[in-house]
Order: structure tokens, then sequence, then C-alpha cells
């Protein structure tokens, strides 16, 4: 035997012992894998059926018809191989039905001055006779003359001349009862009045001085023939009273001719004094006039 039979038997030797080994090492690795797991083997994959059960008849080798890819979930009592519950079926639950809405709230009371505390409004005047003509003449002589001065007695002859049936007769005390109301506002007759009601805490010129001064430069004032009700009124509705209240608190002969200032809570505490007293006075002379003296 040359050399060249003898190379090419050791080399076909070879190959079939390569062939011999791969088929071995195949065999085992496919009976390693078809072991069943319970006997130990661990297998070289990871089986994605492994938690179902493997004695389904579809997972079964002996069969010879063609494998389908359905499975059976496993009956196992181990709480690991059990599936999920799938999403029910139920409709929602309907959400809770709205509260009812807050009953409303009680109107609020209305809010009051302290005008309206310290004097009502007074019930409506009785209804007055007309006047005699000899009463008229009366009246009006005592309005030029000037023999009255005080606001009582020109409320009563402004009621008599209200009551006239003629209107020639209510036209005749227009001039003469303009001008007392003037006399009386102007003569310091009104602050006189205003200082009676509060002896404690007299009412000041300035407050009457600045009312009348309003309405002088006031182009509705021509709306009423009273003088000393337009005063009244622009006081309170200006709210004169609070701001000279403070002037007059603050002032030093109210604090022993200045030698020791007062405190800002001091002045506070006067003016509160002088802005009551001179309200309730107002509020009584305002009483006067049941139905406000205006053309309009």
């Amino acid at each position: 035997m040359n050399v060249q039979q003898r190379t090419r038997k050791l080399s076909t030797s070879h190959h079939q012992q390569l062939a011999r080994t791969a088929q071995q090492r195949a065999t085992a690795m496919l009976l390693q894998a078809a072991y069943p797991i319970s006997s130990g083997a661990m297998p070289s994959y990871q089986d994605p059926f492994a938690h179902y059960n493997v004695n389904s008849p579809a997972m079964s080798a002996g069969s010879n018809s063609q494998q389908h890819n359905h499975y059976t979930p496993s009956t196992s009592s181990d709480p690991n191989n059990i599936m999920p519950p799938g999403p029910s079926l139920a409709p929602p639950p309907l959400p809770p039905p709205a509260p009812p809405p807050p009953p409303p709230s009680p109107p609020s009371p209305p809010v009051l001055t302290l005008f309206d505390v310290a004097c009502p409004p007074p019930p409506p005047p009785p209804p007055h006779r007309s006047p005699s003509p000899r009463t008229i003449r009366h009246l009006l002589d005592t309005l030029t003359h000037q023999r009255v001065d005080t606001m009582t007695e020109l409320c009563r002859i402004e009621r008599a001349a209200a009551a006239c049936a003629r209107p020639d007769d209510a036209r005749a005390f227009q001039g003469p009862m303009t001008r007392a109301w003037v006399r009386y506002v102007v003569g310091r007759r009104l602050l006189v009045e205003l200082r009676g009601l509060t002896p404690g805490f007299p009412v000041c010129a300035e407050l009457v001085d600045e009312a009348h001064r309003r309405v002088r430069a006031d182009p509705a004032s021509n709306r009423s023939w009273n003088l000393a009700w337009l005063c009244l009124v622009r006081i309170r509705d200006d709210n004169l009273v609070a701001a000279y209240a403070v002037v007059e608190a603050a002032k030093p002969c109210m604090w022993g001719g200045g030698w020791l200032p007062p405190s800002d809570e001091d002045v506070l505490r006067l003016s509160a004094c002088f802005e009551r007293e001179w309200t309730l006075a107002v509020a009584i002379l305002l009483r006067h006039w049941p139905v406000a003296p205006a053309w309009y």
C-alpha cells in the first residue's frame, strides 16, 4: 500500500469518526429536550408553554396528525398556573346623584344709618283744613313783619299755605314764605335751634355755614322754597356731621387750651360723642316735614 492510499484511508476514518461524534451529540440533546421536566432534567431552552398542562391531548407526542396551536388551561391547584380573569362584561356603575343645591340665603336686613335709628320717619300728617281769607291775611302780615322766628311757627304757617283751596292764595304765600326761611338760616336761628338740642356737645357754626354754602352752589336747590330744610338735608346726605365732629373734637379749646395735646384715640372718642348728639338733633328737626317741602 502506497502512501496516497494510506493517507486517503486515514482521512476517511477521521471523517467517519467526526460524523459519529456529531450524531451522538445531537441524539443526546434531543433526548435531553424530550425528557419530562418532572424527572428533574432542566430543559436547554425556555418552553413558552411551560405553564400549560403537559398531559393535554393536543401536546401528546404519540399523535400522527398535524399538531395545531391550541392549548388547554391547566387545572392544577398551583395558584401560579391560574390565568387572571378577563374583563367583566357588566356595565359600569352609574355615578352617584348630584347633591341638591343649597337653600337660598335669607335676604340681608336693611342697613340703617344713625339718622334712621335716632329718629324714624313720622306718620303722615292729618289733612289740614283750608284757612279762611281772614286767616290768610293774618298769616301773610305775620310773615311780612317778621313776627315769628321759630321753626315750629314757620312750619305751621307753611302747612296752612299748602292747604289753601284757591291757587291765588297759595301763590300769595310763596314770596313771604321763601324770605322767612332765608332770614331763619342767615340770621343764625337754625344754628340756635340746633344748639338748643345739643347742650352737651353744641353744634359748631362751621357745620351750618358749609351746608348753606353747598345749597347755594347746587342748581337743583331751586326745587324747594325752604332753605332750612335744604340745609338739613345737605347735612344728612353729605355726611357733614361726621366730618365736622372730628374737626370740633380736635380743637385745642376742647383739651384745656392746648397745654396737653390729645392722642388720636382721644380725638376719635370725643368726635363720636359729637356725632351722636348732632345726628339726633338734625333728625329731630327734619321730623317737622313728613312730606318734603319741594316743588318736585
